[in-house]
């Protein structure tokens, strides 16, 4: 089943070009015109990224954004902007976006080829690894890496990691701590 891209975009000549790119690619683009499509879709469909433009119709993308993230997302987030004011740019890392991008005036060729090249570097990073150490008996919480594999996480991992006799010791993927499975007990 091809990843799932939701493009909230009202431009539609922007939203035609990152369209074709992306369906060009092997993915699947959701298009909303308007902030609160884009919600509505994003809630129902669950899409595995979000390219969100920040000034909409109805809710502005870092509404958006919010109210995604309220409802559970946990999808890596490109914000598009016409406008690359520092206070957009602060919001938008503030509100946990992965990329920014700033259209062209005139050349969607180039933000699709722009945009693609973000979600290139967005799936490699999810592909990594990270380690993380709990020292219950110091309070500390230590993570090394990352790394490309979950064999390459255990095998260096036990070389950097203190052991206390107690730590905790398991993998998660860099781009959701959130993600750390038990299952994934690294051996000490």
């Amino acid at each position: 089943m091809a990843a799932s891209i939701l493009v909230v975009e009202d431009d539609p000549a922007v939203a035609l070009a990152l369209e074709v790119a992306l369906k060009g690619e092997g993915y699947l683009p959701l298009l909303a015109a308007t902030g609160d499509k884009g919600l509505e879709i994003g809630l129902a469909q669950a899409p595995d990224l979000l390219i969100l433009d920040v000034r909409l119709p109805g809710i502005d993308g870092f509404e958006l954004l919010r109210r995604l993230r309220a409802g559970g997302s946990k999808a890596p987030v490109i914000i598009l902007t016409a406008h690359s004011e520092p206070s957009d740019l602060m919001q938008a890392v503030s509100l946990g976006s992965d990329a920014f991008l700033t259209k062209p005036a005139s050349d969607v060729e180039t933000l699709a080829e722009d945009v693609w090249n973000l979600i290139e570097e967005l799936q490699a990073a999810r592909e990594r690894w990270i380690v993380v150490a709990w020292h219950p008996t110091v309070n500390v919480l230590t993570t090394v890496g990352p790394y490309a594999t979950f064999n390459q996480a255990v095998k260096d991992a036990p070389k950097r990691i203190v052991n206390t006799g107690k730590t905790q010791v398991r993998c998660a993927r860099l781009h959701d701590p959130d993600s750390i499975d038990p299952q994934l007990q690294i051996p000490q």
